[in-house]
């Protein structure tokens, strides 16, 4: 039995659901948990719209769905940069809301075969989806020691990623490198240390590249306001600080920032017409994070949409 707790529940209902007729996306079903409390929340002239890339979660997350009764929803096994698509197909020009958790569930985590974990040897895979993109192994054939080094500076926001982007790539192309742990050894032999903390770090780093989040997470998140119905939100859980960063940057300034140069902005503003919602992320409540370890990082921000033409 999948034990899986949607973080933030009340709160992304509450800050996202503004008509109970209204049209939802859900752009990371997982397990459904979110999309199950969104479908509890809307009428029976609304309709949800969940798209994930784990095709086992989302099986799940449809027999949670389907027992919800006299609610309409799709759901689609495919990135969420697949959206507009997927709503043009419908033909939906507008929609109420969009929402986006951005974290990992437990149960990937823990599936040794899916190889996110360092503390279960599973092959270098890391994709969400088995079924397309490279895995990590492929991933590490075909990236060059600079690149690598930056993937993991950024996103792990470590020091010594050259020593342990050269290790990976020298274990590699020795043929030492196949499970996950070869890559927590070579990232101990690296750094010379077996805290588990840097660990997460890199293999989250190596993920987040190998299946392009933030890339993707960007081109879509800079289309969603062209979606949006006036008074429409746009709601999104984060759990890593970059992010966060792009989020809170994209609501407050109508910027797209470049993780990889922070300060370099002039040529990302994009004209969005949203309204913070939230001045500051919402976050977990101390009893959420007693009984859910894995909220503790979680940060909610939300947008509304406005626009008098719309």
């Amino acid at each position: 039995m999948i034990n899986h707790h949607p973080v933030m529940l009340d709160e992304v209902i509450d800050m996202l659901i503004t008509d109970s007729d209204g049209i939802y996306v859900d752009c990371t079903v997982g397990f459904g948990g979110h999309s199950e409390a969104i479908l509890k929340k809307i009428s029976k002239k609304g309709f949800l719209i969940g798209t994930d890339l784990d095709p086992y979660a989302l099986n799940k997350a449809k027999e949670k769905l389907l027992k919800v009764e006299n609610k309409n929803f799709a759901l689609y096994n495919t990135s969420y940069k697949e959206i507009p698509e997927i709503l043009l197909k419908l033909g939906i020009k507008k929609v109420n809301g969009f929402l986006f958790d951005l974290g990992i569930s437990s149960y990937q985590i823990n599936s040794e075969h899916r190889g996110f974990s360092y503390l279960k040897e599973g092959p270098l895979d890391m994709r969400f989806n088995q079924n397309i993109n490279q895995t990590a192994k492929e991933y590490f054939d075909n990236i060059s020691e600079i690149e690598l080094a930056k993937t993991i500076k950024i996103y792990a926001e470590i020091a010594k990623s050259k020593k342990i982007a050269k290790e990976i790539l020298v274990k590699n192309n020795k043929g030492k490198m196949h499970t996950t742990i070869d890559l927590k050894n070579a990232i101990i032999n690296a750094t010379g240390v077996k805290g588990n903390k840097i660990l997460s770090k890199v293999f989250q780093a190596i993920r987040i590249g190998v299946n392009e989040e933030i890339f993707n997470f960007k081109n879509t998140l800079k289309k969603t306001p062209h979606f949006l119905k006036n008074g429409g939100r746009l709601a999104i859980i984060s759990f890593h600080s970059i992010e966060d960063r792009i989020v809170k940057h994209f609501f407050k300034n109508s910027i797209l920032i470049d993780e990889f140069d922070y300060y370099n902005q002039s040529s990302n503003k994009i004209d969005t017409n949203l309204k913070e919602i939230t001045k500051k992320p919402i976050c977990p409540s101390i009893q959420e994070i007693s009984s859910n370890r894995r909220s503790r990082s979680a940060k909610l921000r939300v947008a509304e949409y406005l626009n008098e033409k719309n």
